[in-house]
């Protein structure tokens, strides 16, 4: 059973297997072309034309985390929103699910040694470049900055490439 062989009634493809993503178009038997997407791409997409909320784009971001989905990007306006959902207790920041979630599934993704260098170097610096941008953004909106200063640590540290090694 090959189902990809014939795309004539079909716009895209949704597939999460990171080979295939690295595709922008798939091919059927008939070399008809049509779109590769991610579940990312769609959650995206329907977060970019009002189908889900930001709310629910975080959360469904999360779930696909705690699933066991790696190699997630970070997004800024994702990273904020989590570190200030967050409580500060005594100078640290007290984890919610979702900020557990981001540094548990980084985890997976450290230690599995499913990192494939250089395939997912973009990956890594993409995420560094986001954890950077939150940081000051947090900063250049910051109100009480004993709490900042806890939420911009747990991001440095969300930061740090420990554990990514060379496969």
């Amino acid at each position: 059973l090959d189902l990809l062989a014939n795309l004539d009634s079909v716009d895209a493809v949704v597939m999460d297997d990171r080979a295939a993503n690295r595709h922008k178009a798939i091919a059927d038997g008939a070399g008809r072309e049509v779109a590769v997407a991610s579940t990312l791409d769609v959650l995206d997409a329907l977060r970019d034309r009002g189908g889900i909320n930001f709310d629910d784009w975080v959360a469904a971001r999360t779930e696909l985390r705690r699933a066991g989905y790696v190699f997630v990007p970070f997004a800024k306006e994702e990273l904020i929103a989590v570190v200030n959902d967050c409580g500060v207790e005594n100078g640290e920041l007290q984890e919610s699910l979702q900020a557990r979630t981001l540094r548990e599934n980084l985890q997976l993704a450290q230690f599995s040694m499913l990192l494939q260098q250089p395939n997912e170097t973009a990956w890594l610096a993409h995420n560094n470049r986001v954890v950077r941008e939150a940081i000051v953004q947090l900063w250049s909106d910051a109100m009480d900055t004993t709490a900042v200063a806890a939420r911009c640590s747990w991001l440095v540290e969300l930061s740090r490439l420990d554990g990514f090694g060379a496969s």
